[in-house]
């Protein structure tokens, strides 16, 4: 019964470790894809055209350095709370486990519809990698009966 229980104990790390790993690639890819849309400054000029703001290019380049750097600053905060949920889902924390759960499917989801509606075919990836995430976090898997 000890080997049982041993069995099932790594199965569950395992499906832990699974899971961390779909969900943190999927943060990292996430983050680096949105700073290659942003990061454009063409796309940003697009974006405050029509604007009072567009009348002076040397405003428009200095707004776009901070709006950079604010995004920079945002997506390094959150790619590190988001270590530290992991952490604690590691370890076995409830509250860590319910919003790793929430975030992995609402995440995934959100990205498949968005990558649909938006035709950005490659939101698939880290969608994807999301829900599968999702999928070894509620994977609960018996021990091979020997």
């Amino acid at each position: 019964m000890a080997e049982s229980f041993s069995m099932s104990n790594t199965i569950l790390m395992r499906n832990k470790i699974i899971a961390l790993q779909c969900l943190s690639l999927s943060d990292i890819a996430s983050a680096i894809y949105s700073y290659i849309l942003l990061s454009d400054l063409e796309y940003f000029k697009k974006i405050v055209a029509g604007t009072e703001f567009s009348e002076s290019p040397q405003f428009i380049f200095e707004l776009y350095q901070v709006f950079l750097q604010t995004f920079i600053f945002v997506a390094i905060i959150i790619l590190l709370f988001h270590l530290v949920v992991y952490f604690f889902y590691f370890k076995g924390k409830k509250f860590a486990e319910l919003y790793v759960k929430y975030y992995s499917i609402f995440a995934g989801l959100s990205l498949i519809i968005f990558s649909m509606l938006q035709g950005q075919m490659i939101l698939l990836v880290p969608g994807c990698l999301y829900i599968l995430g999702f999928y070894f976090i509620v994977k609960k898997t018996e021990a091979p009966q020997t």
